[in-house]
């Protein structure tokens, strides 16, 4: 009785495991190391425990930013975040669209005024 038990349950952790694995979004993370805009998303992937393929692509030098990268973001700045088919650019809305944890699009949230948020002296030590 009790093996059947046990066997039941790891059945059933097993699917969840795999159901989980397939609808796991495939995250592309193009980003040039040096660049801190692109690091917030970075740590921002690695804190949500996201697997993600890295490309590192050189923002300076003789030859160019590459094709493939200006196709993916025509203004050739990093971070850009491919989910699936979804090419995610700019430093915030890639936060964003990680914050979301990648479950569909993410609506931008408006901008809050720096006036709006509390200052140091008004929060508790």
């Amino acid at each position: 009785w009790m093996r059947l038990v046990a066997a039941a349950v790891a059945a059933v952790l097993l699917s969840r495991a795999a159901a989980m694995a397939m609808a796991a979004p495939k995250i592309r993370f193009v980003t040039n190391r040096m660049c801190p805009f692109a690091q917030r998303t970075w740590i921002a992937l690695e804190e949500k425990g996201l697997a993600y393929d890295l490309d590192e692509v050189s923002l300076y030098g003789g030859g160019g930013k590459p094709g493939w990268f200006l196709a993916l973001n025509p203004k050739g700045q990093v971070p850009v975040l491919v989910v699936d088919d979804e090419v995610v650019v700019e430093s915030e809305a890639t936060l964003d669209r990680v914050r979301a944890s990648l479950r569909g699009p993410v609506a931008r949230m408006p901008f809050q005024s720096f006036s709006a948020l509390p200052n140091a002296d008004s929060l508790d030590p």
